[in-house]
């Protein structure tokens, strides 16, 4: 790497820093939820101490998702009427959707479409998670919600470079994320990873968020980084990408193998990602309400 790629890639990575600390009520709940046995009267009370984020759970617990029925009114109530998977996960994204509320010129997309995919591939990739028996399917969920936040760092720099990041996806049918190692010497998956380590998030969350792109990279991280990968695939196949037309990315060989996947099991996994980004259109449409 020449020098002037590397002192680039130094600014760029320093970008990792003036991220915003995840919010105090997303790392006690991931601190809590890392013990499977956690007690959820505990839950409850550590999301009610943020008043913003009770609020929009309670929203989204009253959205068209969760069907019809009485409304909920307070966390106990939300709770009952959603369950407490629906319960932590919705407070990961009430706390971590402000972050995404940033400019991606350089992607040519509006934060909105960056918040839809990432809420898209987190459903998804839970899903997976849940049909090959993962431990940790919340961790899985986590990774695949965070695993584009790279790209509020990299879209300022991908402007000043715009011309020739198009000339090598567009006019030469690169993917994305090599192009952006290619040009700017880093990619948006590295610098997720970064900010993952920054946030303090385990290992296994980072190695998904790190190597979604390069699963067969990961290690010992490599069941995360093959979901998240695969989620990402099928919800862009859905045409839910973000930014730069990205239906043309194939699926590494290395994650067939790894998840035993055959042309007939990827048809049904893709028809089942259809039907829970469906079912979700109610969450993605209290996006920008």
């Amino acid at each position: 790497m020449s020098m002037d790629k590397m002192s680039k890639v130094k600014k760029i990575v320093q970008g990792v820093e003036r991220l915003p600390a995840l919010p105090g009520v997303v790392n006690q709940v991931l601190e809590l939820t890392s013990d499977p046995d956690f007690p959820t009267p505990e839950l409850v009370a550590v999301v009610s101490l943020d008043a913003g984020v009770t609020a929009n759970v309670l929203r989204r617990a009253n959205s068209a998702y969760f069907g019809l029925g009485r409304k909920a009114a307070t966390l106990d109530q939300a709770l009952m009427r959603i369950g407490v998977e629906n319960l932590v996960n919705i407070t990961l994204n009430s706390g971590v959707m402000p972050l995404f509320n940033q400019s991606l010129a350089g992607y040519q997309a509006d934060p909105a479409q960056l918040w839809r995919h990432c809420l898209a591939c987190a459903l998804v990739a839970r899903r997976l998670a849940q049909l090959k028996n993962c431990p940790a399917p919340g961790e899985v969920y986590t990774a695949a919600l965070l695993h584009d936040v790279g790209k509020l760092i990299l879209s300022l720099h991908l402007v000043e470079e715009m011309a020739r990041i198009a000339d090598l996806v567009v006019a030469k049918n690169w993917p994305p994320a090599d192009a952006e190692r290619e040009i700017l010497g880093v990619d948006h998956a590295i610098l997720g990873g970064l900010a993952a380590r920054r946030w303090n998030l385990n290992e296994s969350i980072q190695g998904g968020i790190f190597f979604h792109h390069q699963p067969q990279k990961a290690s010992p991280n490599r069941l995360y980084a093959n979901l998240v990968c695969l989620a990402n695939y099928l919800v862009i196949q859905c045409g839910m990408g973000c930014g730069f037309d990205e239906r043309g990315v194939s699926l590494p060989t290395t994650v067939f193998f790894d998840l035993a996947l055959t042309p007939p099991l990827l048809d049904q996994m893709q028809a089942e990602a259809q039907k829970i980004l469906v079912k979700a259109e109610p969450l993605f449409s209290l996006v920008e309400s």
